[in-house]
C-alpha cells in the first residue's frame, strides 16, 4: 500500500472517484515512492505501507525488554534506562523520544495489559533519517518483535463548489417526517426518484426506520476523521461530551484518561484537545452529519441518527482527529483505542489506504481491542451505561474502482463498505470486490450530477453534496447506531449489530451484472435492521426441477430449482450450490467445488417461495454425469437440509474426413504443386480446426468451406511420403488420419561453361554478351535471367531475354551474378569485369600514388613499344624509358631517385591514344 486517504469525492471535483484525480495522484505516488526509496531489502520490502510519515518509528517490544525500562507516568521512557543494543539503536536513528504508542489511561491499563498493547511503542526520530535505515536498524535489536511505520495520509477533500448555506432553499418539508428544510433533498435516506434517471427505493429506507428510533444518547459513535466543526448549528446538540473535562480545569487532565481537554475529543493529528477539538474539517462534517446531524431543528438536513428534536434523543459524536491541518495526519491507531476508552461503541472511518496491501500491525491491535473492550469495563465486562458489549468498526473499502484488498477496510474483523448511486449502481469510484462487506448510498455525481451526490453538513454552518465511500460508511455507522440504540442493553453484543447489519439487505447484484458477490451482502435497510428477528428457522429444502432440454450444452448445464419456504425469513437469502463428477450425499457433499458468485454463492434475494431460480455451471466436460447438491441459507446463516439431482452434458461426436485418398497425391515438381481437397463433416455442427504433423515439409493446408484444401509443394527429394492430419472441434473431441503423397524432381539448371573476365572502358560502348549458351537448357521449362553487380558505382549489368548489357562508370572492378531459374529452382555463375578509362587508352591503369620507390602501370594489351616519359612541373624531363610488359599488361619502372614533388606522367605507343597523368612524388 502507499498511502491513506479521506474516500470521497466533491461535487465538481471527484476527488477520489475522478478517473483524472485518481490517475494523476497513482503517479505522485509513483514520484514518492522513488524519493523514499521504495526498495527490496533482503528478503522483505521494509515500506509495505507506502510512503512512511517521517520522524516516527512505531515498534513492538517484548515483555522482558519492557521490564528494562524505566517510565514515567504518561508513558514516557527514559532514553537512559533502555537496553544497550536498543539504546545504540536510538542513538543511530538520532531519537529525541519514545513513549507508548497507546497512552497510560489508569482505568484500562490492565486490560492493555492483557492484550499487549502497553507494549506498542512510538520512537520520535531525525525527520531526515531514511526510513528503510530505521526499520532495519530497529528490526535487528533483540527484543524488538515488530518493526513499523505510519503510512502517509492524504485527504482528498479539496473542494471547487463553493459551500452553501440555507439561503436560496425551497422549503419542501411539508410531507417530510421532520422539519428540516433540506431533508427532501436527501434522497439516500428516501429516494423518490425525483433526480433524473435515479430509481425509487435506492436510499436506506430511513423514513420507516424513524418511525421506530431516530437513536438515543446513550449511544456514542467516533468519527475518526478531520475534525468535526464542534460549533455547526446543526451538530452541536449531538456530541458526546467530556464533563469532566468541560468542566475542569484547562490545561489539565482533569479525568485521568492521559490526555488534556479532551471535551469534544481529541486532536491526534496535532496532540492537543481544546474546543473545536480537532480543528474543524469539511471532511469530518460532513461525515458526523450523516451519522447524526440534529434532526426536528428546523435547520439544515438530518442525520440518520440524529434524533427527533426533542432534548433526550439522537446519539453522540466522538471526534478523534486524525487529519489536520498544522501537523498533516497521524495517530489512527491512537484514536481507535482511545474512543474504546472512552465509551464509543461504533467506530467510524471515512479513510483508507490507496493502494491495495496489508493493513499495519499496530492498527490490527487497537481494532481488535475496540472491538473486544468497547462498551466494557476494564475486566472486559458490559458496563451497566453501556448499551453494548465490544464494538464496530465500519470503514470506506476506497474510491480506486479497484477490487484488490484495501486497507484497513482489507482487515476481515471490520466492515467494509462500498458506494452506490441513486439507482442501486456500484458508483464509478466504489472499491469492490469479496473482501468487502455491505453497500450503501454513497452518491454518483458523475452520472447524476451536483444533487446526485450525499447532502450533509460542512463547516462554518454549511451544507454540501459530497460523493464517496467515505460517504457511504457514515450510513452504515449510522444504522448501526440506530440499532444499538433500538436493540441495544445489557447481554446486546457487537456481534449481535454486526449480524442485523449485514442480514439488513436487499439484493445489490440485480443491478450491477459484472459485479456478482463484489458488494457484500447487498445493500443496506435501516428498517430492516431495526425490525428482523432471528427465530432461528431455517429454511427448508429447495427443490431441484427436472432438466430441460435447452439446459443442456456441451461444456455447461443449467440447474433449476423450487424457492423454499423459510417461516421466519419469507425467503433464503443465498444458496450454496455444489457439483462434483462422482456421486453426493450428506457424507460428502461439502467437499465439492462450489459454483455461483465470486463470493461463491447464488443470490437468493427477492424470489418468493415458490418461484423458480437457476444457475448455469460452466466450463465442464463433454459427454459426462455431472452430480449436484443445493443448501438455502437465510439471512442469519442458518441452512437447510441438502438436496441432490445429476445430469449429463451434451454427447459430442468427433469431426471426419470422408475422402482420404487411396493412392499418393502426386506432386510434379515442374509443376510447382499439387492440390488436393479433403471434405470435413462435423456432425455437431460445431466449429473445427485442423493440425498438421509428420512429413510438413512443402505441405500446406487450408480451411475451406466443405473442408480442408491440401496444397503440396516439392520441396522434397523424389520419393513416397505421408503427413497426418488431426481435426479437432471446440471441445477437443478429434480424429487424425494419414494422407500419402509421392514427389517427382526436376533438376537445377546445369552451367556449361563460365563467362571469362571482361574488360570494360568507361568511355566505350557497354560490353553485351550472350549468354544462352553458358546454361544446358531443359525440356518443358523456360529460362529466366536475373544479374546483379557486386559494385554498381563501377558497372551495372542488365539482361534483356538472354542479352547481357553491361555499362561502365569507373575505373575499379565488379563481379558480375547471373542467376537462371526454371520457376523452381536457381543456378548462379559470376565473372569478374575490370573498368578502366578507355579500352584505348596506351595506359589503364598507374598505382600506387602518389608515387613512392616504384610506379606500376596497367598497359594496354595492343600497345606497341609503350615508352614512359616523366616530367617536373615546369616541363622539364627527367625520366625517359621503354617499356617491358608481360603478358598480362604490367609493367614497372623505378623512381626512387626522383626528388618528392608533382610530376607529369606521359606513355605513347604506336596507334593508341597517349595516356598523361600528374602525380606526386613522396
Amino acid at each position: 500500500m502507499k498511502k491513506i486517504t479521506l474516500l470521497l469525492a466533491s461535487t465538481i471535483i471527484l476527488f477520489a472517484g475522478c478517473k483524472n484525480d485518481r490517475v494523476m495522484y497513482q503517479d505522485d505516488v509513483s514520484e514518492e515512492a522513488t524519493e523514499q526509496g521504495l526498495r527490496m531489502e533482503g528478503p522483505e520490502n521494509l515500506l509495505v505501507y507506502g510512503k512512511p510519515l517521517p520522524g516516527k518509528v512505531v515498534v513492538k517490544i517484548s515483555r522482558e525488554m519492557q521490564g528494562e525500562m524505566e517510565m514515567s507516568r504518561m508513558g514516557d521512557v527514559q532514553l537512559n534506562s533502555v537496553p544497550t543494543p536498543l539504546g545504540s539503536a536510538l542513538n543511530i536513528l538520532r531519537a529525541s523520544k519514545m513513549e507508548r504508542l497507546f497512552r497510560i489511561d489508569p482505568r484500562f491499563e490492565e486490560r492493555k495489559k492483557r492484550e499487549g498493547l502497553d507494549l506498542w511503542y512510538e520512537v520520535t526520530i531525525d525527520k531526515e533519517m531514511d526510513m528503510v535505515k530505521a526499520l532495519q536498524t530497529m528490526k535487528e535489536v533483540p527484543g524488538v518483535e515488530v518493526a513499523e511505520y505510519e503510512p502517509e495520509a492524504r485527504m482528498l477533500s479539496d473542494h471547487s463548489n463553493p459551500s452553501i448555506g440555507l439561503l436560496g432553499f425551497r422549503d419542501r418539508s411539508a410531507a417530510m417526517p421532520f422539519n428540516d428544510p433540506l431533508l427532501s433533498q436527501q434522497w439516500h435516506y428516501n429516494n423518490t426518484g425525483s433526480i433524473g434517471r435515479s430509481v425509487m427505493g435506492a436510499d436506506i429506507n430511513l423514513f420507516r426506520a424513524w418511525e421506530i428510533t431516530t437513536g438515543t444518547p446513550n449511544v456514542i459513535v467516533c468519527v475518526e476523521d478531520g475534525g468535526v466543526d464542534v460549533t455547526h448549528k446543526d451538530i452541536k446538540d449531538n456530541l458526546w461530551i467530556n464533563e469532566a473535562e468541560m468542566n475542569g480545569e484547562e490545561g489539565v487532565d482533569d479525568d485521568g484518561n492521559g490526555y488534556i481537554d479532551d471535551v469534544y475529543g481529541y486532536n491526534f493529528a496535532d496532540n492537543k484537545g481544546g474546543s473545536p477539538v480537532p480543528d474543524a474539517d469539511f471532511h469530518g462534517t460532513h461525515v458526523a452529519g450523516t451519522v447524526a446531524a440534529r434532526n426536528n431543528n428546523g435547520i439544515g438536513v438530518c442525520g440518520v441518527a440524529g434524533g427527533d428534536g426533542k432534548p433526550n434523543s439522537g446519539i453522540r459524536i466522538m471526534s478523534t482527529g486524525v487529519f489536520s491541518g498544522q501537523r498533516g495526519q497521524g495517530g489512527f491507531a491512537k484514536a481507535v483505542v482511545y474512543a474504546a476508552d472512552n465509551g464509543a461503541v461504533i467506530s467510524q472511518n471515512s479513510w483508507g489506504n490507496t493502494a491495495p496491501g496489508s493493513t499495519p500491525g499496530s492498527y490490527r491491535a487497537a481494532i481488535d481491542y475496540f472491538i473486544k473492550y468497547a462498551g466494557c469495563d476494564k475486566a472486559g465486562n458490559q458496563r451497566s451505561d453501556s448499551p453494548m458489549k465490544g464494538g464496530v468498526v465500519i470503514i470506506a473499502s476506497g474510491n480506486s474502482n479497484s477490487e484488490q484488498r484495501f486497507a484497513p477496510g482489507e482487515y476481515e474483523p471490520t466492515i467494509a463498505v462500498n458506494a452506490m448511486g441513486p439507482d442501486f449502481t456500484k458508483a464509478s469510484y466504489s472499491n469492490y470486490g469479496t473482501w468487502t462487506d455491505i453497500t450503501a448510498p454513497g452518491g454518483d455525481q458523475r452520472k447524476f450530477g451536483v444533487k446526485g451526490g450525499v447532502l450533509s453538513t460542512v463547516k462554518a454552518d454549511n451544507y454540501d453534496w459530497y460523493q464517496g465511500t467515505s460517504m457511504a460508511c457514515p450510513h452504515v455507522s449510522g444504522i448501526a447506531a440506530l440499532v444499538v440504540s433500538h436493540r441495544g442493553g445489557q447481554g446486546f453484543t457487537a456481534d449481535k449489530l454486526k449480524e442485523y447489519l449485514l442480514a439488513a439487505t436487499h439484493d445489490i447484484d440485480m443491478y450491477n451484472p459484472g459485479y456478482e458477490g463484489k458488494l457484500g451482502a447487498g445493500y443496506i435497510d435501516a428498517y430492516l435492521a431495526l425490525t428482523l428477528e432471528n427465530e432461528k428457522k431455517a429454511p427448508e429444502s429447495p427443490k431441484f426441477l427436472p432438466i430441460k432440454p435447452e439446459d443442456i450444452d456441451f461444456l455447461n448445464l443449467t440447474v433449476r430449482w423450487q424457492v423454499p419456504k423459510d417461516a421466519d425469513d419469507g425467503m433464503p437469502a443465498k444458496y450454496e450450490l455444489y457439483i462434483a463428477e462422482h456421486p453426493l450425499d450428506k457424507s460428502n457433499y461439502t467437499k465439492a467445488r462450489r459454483i455461483g458468485n465470486e463470493s461463491g454463492f447464488v443470490s437468493g434475494m427477492n424470489k418468493e417461495a415458490g418461484e423458480e431460480l437457476s444457475c448455469k455451471a460452466y466450463d465442464l466436460k463433454h459427454s459426462t454425469t455431472y452430480y449436484f447438491a443445493i443448501v438455502a441459507i437465510d439471512r442469519w446463516g442458518l441452512k437447510s437440509a441438502p438436496a441432490f439431482m445429476e445430469a449429463k452434458t451434451k454427447v459430442n461426436n468427433p469431426p471426419a474426413i470422408t475422402n482420404v485418398p487411396k493412392e499418393p497425391i502426386t506432386v510434379i515438381d515442374i509443376k510447382g504443386s499439387a492440390e488436393y481437397a479433403l471434405v470435413v463433416d462435423e456432425p455437431d455442427g460445431q466449429k473445427w480446426k485442423m493440425a498438421l504433423e509428420g512429413t510438413t515439409s512443402g505441405v500446406n493446408l487450408t480451411k475451406t468451406e466443405k473442408g480442408i484444401k491440401v496444397r503440396i509443394r516439392p520441396v522434397l527429394a523424389q520419393g513416397d511420403y505421408s503427413f497426418k492430419v488431426t481435426v479437432t472441434d471446440e471441445l477437443g473431441t478429434s480424429s487424425s488420419y494419414e494422407i500419402p503423397f509421392r514427389i517427382i524432381n526436376v533438376k537445377a539448371p546445369e552451367l556449361i561453361e563460365k563467362l571469362p573476365n571482361a574488360l570494360v572502358g568507361v568511355e566505350n560502348d557497354p560490353l553485351t554478351l550472350d549468354i544462352s549458351k553458358v546454361f544446358k537448357p531443359q525440356e518443358l521449362l523456360k529460362f529466366t535471367y536475373k544479374v546483379s553487380s557486386s559494385n554498381g558505382s563501377v558497372a551495372s549489368a542488365v539482361v534483356d531475354g538472354t542479352k547481357l548489357t553491361i555499362k561502365a562508370f569507373q575505373p575499379g572492378k565488379a563481379i558480375i551474378t547471373i542467376t537462371v531459374s526454371n520457376g523452381y529452382y536457381e543456378t548462379r555463375t559470376s565473372f569478374e569485369v575490370s573498368v578502366t578509362k578507355n579500352l584505348d587508352n596506351e595506359v589503364y591503369a598507374i598505382w600506387p600514388l602518389p608515387m613512392k620507390e616504384k610506379l606500376n602501370l596497367w598497359v594496354n594489351p595492343k600497345s606497341n613499344k609503350p615508352v614512359i616519359t616523366i616530367y617536373t612541373i615546369t616541363g622539364e624531363k627527367v625520366f625517359d624509358k621503354a617499356l617491358l610488359v608481360d603478358h598480362e599488361g604490367m609493367s614497372s619502372v623505378k623512381v626512387k631517385n626522383l626528388a618528392p614533388g608533382t610530376y607529369r606522367i606521359r606513355v605513347t605507343g604506336t596507334g593508341k591514344k597517349p595516356f598523361e597523368q600528374v602525380v606526386q612524388k613522396r
